[in-house]
């Protein structure tokens, strides 16, 4: 997703380089891309490198969006809210701001121009996320207290 087309490069070569197996479905594709990126994440919140977080954000939002930045974007901020609005407050309500101002419109400009596009449910839960984050604020990802407790037990015995 972050890989750009090059001219001389072919749509089937490029999909090889973005990751995308051989006769699988864009949906498909798109759920593994988010699957993988939801891992990354919290391998960076076990870490607490939130400076690579962080830099990857602002790289996906700074690439022209394409198709599987939807599904990508969600998966991340499944997880990664929470602990960017600890470590960077103020700098993350503008990257929220502009997701919501600046890129959700880019995205659903994509979709409005494909009809019948399943891409336009996957804007929709982004597009819910994003309004629950500045609703209810920010909460700790699901699993994340579960293994909080673990580690402690295991540090008591």
């Amino acid at each position: 997703y972050l890989v750009p087309k090059p001219k001389s490069v072919t749509m089937d070569e490029w999909e090889v380089k973005r990751g995308r197996l051989s006769a699988e479905k864009e949906e498909a594709y798109f759920a593994r891309m988010q699957s993988c990126v939801r891992f990354y994440i919290a391998f960076l919140v076990k870490l607490q490198d939130w400076g690579t977080m962080w830099t990857w954000l602002a790289r996906l939002l700074n690439q022209k969006p394409q198709r599987v930045a939807v599904s990508v974007l969600q998966g991340a901020l499944d997880i990664a809210p929470y602990f960017l609005m600890q470590q960077y407050p103020n700098q993350f309500r503008k990257i929220l701001m502009f997701v919501i101002q600046t890129y959700l419109p880019r995205l659903e400009g994509m979709v409005r121009k494909q009809e019948g596009d399943t891409l336009g449910g996957i804007v929709k839960k982004l597009q819910i996320t994003l309004e629950d984050c500045n609703r209810t604020g920010f909460k700790v990802p699901e699993g994340f207290q579960l293994a909080t407790q673990a580690t402690e037990l295991n540090q008591a015995m």
